[in-house]
């Protein structure tokens, strides 16, 4: 009997360290996702002050006219969309469907200037759910 509860008791210790540790790992993930998210951000805003550097993504003048976007503008639209990421990155993985009507994020989604500017402003989101998520936001109110 001593015995049984004895080999329990190290189960549920072994069970508990693996548990903890995948926690740990994930918490992990996430604090380095946050960080790197938010010094991304504050990058992308330094595009304002320095917007010859739009250059090294492939950005130029004509597109940003063509888009009816400024430099500064440009680096607001990205910086908030980057911002948007460190919350839906963490909490929300569903990228199948677009926000929500009354999320912030699909307020913006929805103005002309948005749909116009999506194509450059794209090209400075990396390629992930989220950059899918507003995509598809931007189309449910603008196809």
């Amino acid at each position: 009997m001593e015995l049984n509860i004895s080999i329990i008791a190290l189960l549920a210790s072994f069970l508990s360290l693996g548990w903890q540790t995948f926690t740990w790992k994930k918490q992990y993930e996430q604090s380095r996702l946050n960080e790197n998210l938010t010094l991304l951000a504050e990058i992308k805003m330094q595009l304002a002050q320095k917007p010859e550097v739009y250059r090294f993504h492939g950005i130029t003048k004509e597109m940003m006219r063509d888009c009816d976007i400024d430099e500064k503008e440009l680096a607001y639209v990205v910086t908030n969309f980057i911002s948007g990421q460190i919350y839906y990155e963490a909490i929300e993985k569903d990228s199948k469907t677009p926000f929500p009507d009354d999320d912030y994020r699909a307020i913006m989604c929805k103005t002309e200037a948005i749909k116009k500017a999506w194509p450059i402003v794209k090209i400075l989101l990396d390629k992930t759910s989220y950059r899918d998520k507003v995509e598809k936001t931007i189309e449910k109110y603008h196809n």
